[in-house]
């Protein structure tokens, strides 16, 4: 084949990686842009953002997103945790507070998300908070005690989960 036709094909290529929104639902991401947190099949990201429509509100600067995210089993929900890791009890030398920004896919009127550990279904914690931008609800998570949550999220008829490690009460988070 000729050099000049490899070259469109070439560039049909890198354009499509360019406007990637980044990992699909189910695709394991990068290491490099892997943050503790997540346990299960959940994976929490930084340095790199989340879906597009899980960006309104937030600057992106340079293009480097700090803000660890991870994204639910379906692709649907993203958790930005503002509190890096999640501490039991929400008991940090620091006194921040488990911040985490739940964003669906959608309108989402109703979000509620039921934490549980991971290898029971007791205790069940019901974590809320006021809707904002019809998709977006801000919320504290303080879990009781430390290890793999999983997190059921529902809206309407919809359903979608993800997992995130809790630390011991009095933790500091690594990042």
């Amino acid at each position: 084949m000729p050099r000049w036709r490899a070259v469109p094909a070439a560039l049909v290529a890198l354009f499509s990686l360019a406007c990637s929104n980044g990992p699909a639902a189910g695709a394991t991401p990068p290491q490099q842009a892997q943050a503790p947190g997540g346990c299960a099949a959940t994976h929490v990201l930084v340095h790199t953002g989340p879906p597009e429509w899980a960006r309104a509100g937030f600057n992106y600067g340079a293009g480097d997103w700090a803000l660890p995210w991870a994204l639910s089993d379906s692709g649907n929900v993203v958790a930005h945790l503002f509190a890096r890791q999640l501490v039991a009890g929400g008991e940090r030398p620091d006194g921040s507070a488990n911040k985490i920004l739940w964003n669906v896919r959608d309108v989402a009127a109703g979000l509620q998300v039921i934490a549980h550990p991971d290898a029971t279904t007791q205790p069940r914690i019901t974590i809320s908070g006021q809707m904002t931008n019809g998709n977006q609800m801000p919320s504290i998570v303080d879990l009781p005690a430390p290890g793999c949550w999983a997190f059921a999220i529902s809206w309407g008829t919809k359903h979608d989960s993800l997992s995130l490690q809790v630390l011991p009460a009095g933790s500091s988070p690594a990042l």
